[in-house]
């Protein structure tokens, strides 16, 4: 073969293989960048978790706010947020990462024995993933809000109405 016709081939390949979004796109930033999130991320608020633009289908997840706090990573001057949660609700079905249907049903998030998973929770996001309270109903990408670059084809997520009632009638923000 010859090198002309290895560059071709090489482009051709180059050109199908679909373009995968980074994963750990804005798990960990600046502190700066770090505390102006800690604003969004208050206890008692709702925060939605969805990898957007994620190869294989997600649930959307619903999440209250327990605690949060920005700790150093241990690496260079690379800070993250940790958050503390307790799961509320999930969608039934996963979700195609690139486009939201325009109906998605949810239902409550499932006690630890009936699934092995935890209900309560605590890890570091990426601000490319989670969505926090805009207005109404609708939640947008955090890394979105504070204007840092991200790559997530869903920018906002609207949640039924009749979901945040539900949440809002058997759901006390401040009880963890």
């Amino acid at each position: 073969m010859t090198k002309q016709a290895c560059w071709t081939m090489l482009f051709i390949l180059m050109a199908a293989v679909p373009q995968v979004i980074p994963a750990d796109q804005l798990a960990w930033n600046t502190k700066e960048e770090c505390q102006r999130a800690l604003k969004e991320l208050s206890p008692g608020a709702l925060l939605v978790s969805y990898c957007s633009g994620c190869l294989d289908p997600d649930t959307i997840e619903i999440r209250r706010i327990i605690s949060a706090e920005v700790v150093h990573t241990g690496s260079q001057e690379y800070h993250e947020v940790i958050v503390s949660y307790r799961r509320l609700y999930r969608s039934v079905k996963p979700v195609n990462g690139y486009h939201l249907p325009d109906s998605i049903e949810y239902e409550p998030f499932p006690l630890e024995k009936d699934k092995g998973v935890e209900a309560t929770g605590r890890e570091g996001i990426d601000f490319a993933y989670v969505y926090v309270h805009l207005q109404g109903d609708i939640y947008v990408c955090l890394g979105k809000l504070l204007n840092l670059y991200c790559e997530v084809p869903v920018v906002r997520i609207t949640l039924p109405r009749t979901l945040l009632v539900e949440i809002d009638q058997t759901e006390a923000p401040d009880s963890p």
